[in-house]
């Protein structure tokens, strides 16, 4: 499996739409994520195992709750819509695997994961 494209819109500290490329040459397709402690890397790695697994881990691998999944800005702006979408190949095929979450219509600010709806296409 090469992963191609990562989309996070409103997970975690990534508020909006936020589009990563990753290399795709033949033989040079290392991808290095690097920052000072505390920048997001590892929520970067949990998008990822969101996306395919439906669980992000804390540190203490404990399952972060999906309210604490929504950027705390969007939130704030009143947006709880949270999505990871990754475009793969694997073999000489292409998928995209898109994992969502979105605020219940009668929930006005979703504290327990019941609160949420979630999709997977």
């Amino acid at each position: 499996m090469k992963i191609q494209t990562l989309k996070i819109y409103n997970f975690m500290p990534y508020k909006g739409r936020q589009d990563i490329e990753f290399p795709q040459h033949e033989t040079q397709n290392v991808m290095l994520v690097f920052g000072d402690n505390m920048r997001g890397k590892t929520c970067f790695l949990n998008s990822l195992r969101w996306c395919f697994y439906g669980i992000a881990l804390a540190r203490n691998l404990r399952e972060i709750p999906r309210a604490s999944l929504v950027n705390i800005a969007a939130r704030d702006e009143g947006d709880w819509k949270v999505s990871v979408s990754v475009l793969f190949e694997h073999g000489k095929h292409r998928y995209e695997l898109t994992r969502s979450i979105d605020r219940r219509e009668n929930s006005i600010r979703p504290s327990n994961n019941a609160d949420f709806v979630e999709s997977l296409g």
